[in-house]
């Protein structure tokens, strides 16, 4: 127990989450806790279940932190066991998925897709996953089940698949962009796609544009398009933009020269906003990098600058 409270610390609550959801489920699966990898060296403590039919393959991964954080926030702890059990009775009836469709190639090909992480962030990942450098960030792949679920290509994989990483990439380039097309809006289109949130119009967001897919779910990828930056550098009516990589999920374009060929904005002081933005507003899941890019169209070229 926390001293001078009555509620458990982090280790009693696993213990007795696990205890009390594996004593229900006993007979359908084994339950363990694990330290999942996640992005950007972020490790979490997860509940694992493993189911004992057979038939089923796929189960959930329920992360512990945040139901301790409900756990401190009064959720009673027979409310948290109840909950885990039902996410993984409900995630077993809706999604049934045939793992020996994964092993046959021929059947997932057409799934692989690809997303950007940051490199040095994810060494440790790295050493275990097929992967494309790309200025400091690194491209990683998955076999996209369905909408909800997918499963992040590992090198034991491409060997199983018989695949060398040029056809890994190549396939994904050709998937990603058609199972998530992009998408070029100004920050005001964003703002007034937002409940609640009037779109104030002025000169300067009309000339920020933000990069995703339509999804908008890690759409900061969207720059590995053909054309994608070339058509972005159009409709801002410029030659060189500069690219903020504001988070896995988009990616923010600036026109890098005014109207008369004038410099508009440093590169150091974008860096100063990205770095500012990261501190405040990102996540370390959805981190990209602290970094600044620049595209220019005339010379089909995507450079670090700051």
């Amino acid at each position: 127990m926390i001293k001078g409270t009555n509620r458990m610390d982090f280790e009693e609550f696993i213990n007795t989450l696990v205890s009390g959801v594996e004593s229900r489920v006993n007979q359908e699966a084994s339950v363990m806790v694990m330290n999942i990898q996640r992005p950007n060296n972020n490790s979490a403590p997860a509940l694992v279940f493993r189911p004992l039919d057979p038939n089923r393959t796929m189960s959930p991964v329920i992360y512990l932190r945040s139901l301790y954080d409900d756990y401190v926030d009064g959720k009673s702890m027979s409310i948290l066991i109840s909950d885990s059990i039902r996410r993984f009775k409900s995630n077993c009836d809706a999604f049934d998925y045939d793992i020996n469709t994964f092993i046959d190639f021929t059947k997932v090909k057409d799934q692989i897709v690809f997303r950007l992480i940051n490199q040095s962030k994810n060494k440790r990942l790295l050493e275990d996953i097929p992967y494309t450098l790309y200025h400091g960030l690194a491209v990683v792949y998955y076999c996209q089940i369905d909408s909800s679920h997918s499963i992040l290509i590992r090198n034991s994989h491409v060997t199983m698949w018989k695949i060398d990483n040029d056809t890994l990439h190549s396939l994904a380039l050709t998937n990603t962009r058609r199972m998530y097309p992009p998408q070029i809006m100004t920050i005001n289109q964003v703002l007034s796609e937002l409940p609640g949130v009037p779109s104030i119009m002025s000169s300067q967001d009309n000339e920020m544009y933000i990069v995703t897919n339509v999804k908008m779910m890690y759409g900061a990828a969207c720059v590995l398009y053909d054309d994608v930056l070339s058509d972005a550098c159009r409709k801002a009516g410029c030659d060189k933009v500069y690219i903020l990589p504001s988070s896995i999920h988009e990616m923010i374009l600036i026109p890098a020269t005014a109207a008369d060929g004038s410099t508009k904005i440093e590169p150091d002081v974008l860096l100063q906003i990205v770095s500012e933005i990261n501190k405040k507003y990102v996540s370390v899941e959805d981190f990209l990098a602290t970094a600044v890019y620049s595209y220019d169209l005339q010379k089909k070229q995507f450079i670090v600058v700051a």
